[in-house]
């Protein structure tokens, strides 16, 4: 899976200006589905980088319809890969809901740097 945010800037253009606000991205699932998702941020849990994305079809409070993938940077671009272990899923949906609810004082999640 690929996304298309530039991951040195954070600029969905590619021209390099720092824009970090990103243009919504479709994920493939395994059967085909096509889900056009809100990029919510990149973040890190024991030691591994993830991205969180909003289906655009979710309520913005409903957590339990964030997807979370692991992530590495390929070149220009980020490579998404599926979390197969329920323990790797809890850790790293822990991460992001501490993340999120203590957003205001904390500014662990990279919204610039996807």
């Amino acid at each position: 899976m690929k996304s298309n945010t530039k991951p040195e800037t954070g600029c969905t253009c590619g021209c390099g200006c720092g824009n970090d606000e990103y243009e919504p991205v479709v994920i493939v699932q395994n059967d085909g589905t096509e889900i056009v998702c809100d990029v919510i941020g990149r973040f890190e849990a024991n030691g591994q980088e993830y991205m969180s994305f909003l289906p655009e079809s979710a309520e913005e409070e409903d957590m339990e319809e964030i997807l979370i993938f692991r992530c590495k940077d390929v070149g220009e671009d980020v490579e998404l890969d599926s979390i197969d272990s329920e323990e790797e899923y809890a850790i790293a949906s822990s991460t992001l809901r501490f993340i999120l609810l203590d957003e205001d004082d904390h500014s662990d999640i990279d919204h610039g740097e996807v």
